[in-house]
């Protein structure tokens, strides 16, 4: 296949990271879509002159793009992706998936009705790191897993004034924007998710979601998992820690994880300091030129929401009013 041409619809600040990824993997911006125009002809430009497009429908029925990538925010996601799909144009849509269970399930369907791909971006399963981890993982070089420990936390307090705090258009706080990720690394590392539960709280005020919250995650195979996320800590924390019967695996987002083993040896293990996007969109074009089987789908997104959005209606977030 010649170069792939690649529209993107929303271009906002991750629409950036697709762009980056696309460019290291040599496909072609072709397209850019959103009602913000100042906003879409700042991406234009830095793609090097993509045709700028107010409406989504524009885009797709232009043919200009041969696959698109979906950064609008959680609740405009449905639309452009299931008209994408329906006119076999792939999708690489972000997280999180959707806004509700039942829009995720009719992204899917129409993914597997038309038979098109639809993958949704969770590029830290791309990381190399994470990537050496599932092979420890799946070498049996920790044991059974007992254990799954991840954190997503930092001071990012310019979230109180965008759409992030805005239930009507994210969907849901930091749950369900943070831990998108976080539940799919359990999925990845761990296996299928079982059981989950939650607490979560709101410091910010004049925000209606949630911006810290801990999750608890039981995997089929027995693992334990807690999740913590939070947009208000003063010290931000990027890390995962897996637990198995044989030894400790521990990754704080760096150039190197450690090993420590039953045994009281330790192991530096160096890897590749990547974020994963370029990784993730190279995995997508490699699909789409049919040259690997797509490892991240629909399917994945879906199962974040069907764990995620149960757990609103398990507690009712406290609000400090002080």
């Amino acid at each position: 296949m010649s170069t792939i041409r690649i529209g993107i619809i929303g271009c906002g600040r991750i629409a950036a990271a697709h762009l980056r990824g696309y460019m290291a993997n040599s496909a072609s911006v072709t397209a850019v879509a959103d009602i913000n125009q100042t906003a879409a002809e700042a991406l234009a430009a830095a793609a090097g002159g993509a045709e700028c497009y107010r409406d989504p429908q524009a885009l797709l029925a232009s043919g200009e793009v041969d696959a698109v990538s979906v950064c609008t925010p959680p609740t405009a996601h449905e639309a452009p992706v299931v008209e994408a799909l329906e006119r076999g144009i792939p999708v690489l849509c972000e997280k999180p998936f959707a806004a509700t269970i039942e829009a995720g399930r009719r992204m899917v369907a129409a993914a597997e009705h038309n038979g098109t791909f639809l993958m949704v971006a969770f590029p830290h399963r791309f990381r190399p790191a994470v990537q050496k981890m599932r092979e420890i993982v799946q070498g049996n070089k920790l044991g059974d897993l007992v254990f799954f420990h991840n954190s997503f936390c930092g001071p990012v307090f310019w979230v109180k004034d965008t759409w992030y705090t805005r239930k009507s258009v994210a969907g849901g706080g930091v749950l369900l924007d943070i831990c998108s990720h976080s539940v799919d690394l359990f999925r990845f590392l761990a296996g299928e998710v079982v059981e989950q539960h939650a607490v979560f709280h709101r410091h910010l005020h004049g925000i209606d979601v949630e911006d810290a919250g801990i999750i608890a995650l039981k995997g089929k195979s027995g693992v334990i998992g807690t999740i913590s996320a939070s947009w208000v800590v003063g010290a931000g924390q990027a890390s995962i820690d897996l637990f198995g019967q044989r030894g400790r695996l521990s990754y704080m987002f760096g150039d190197e994880m450690t090993f420590s083993g039953h045994n009281g040896g330790r192991e530096t293990i160096r890897v590749e300091n990547s974020d994963g996007f370029i990784e993730e969109v190279g995995h997508f074009l490699a699909a789409i030129r049919g040259e690997v089987t797509l490892s991240c789908t629909g399917h994945d997104g879906l199962r974040t929401l069907e764990i995620i959005l149960p757990l609103y209606r398990q507690a009712v977030p406290a609000h400090t009013e002080s």
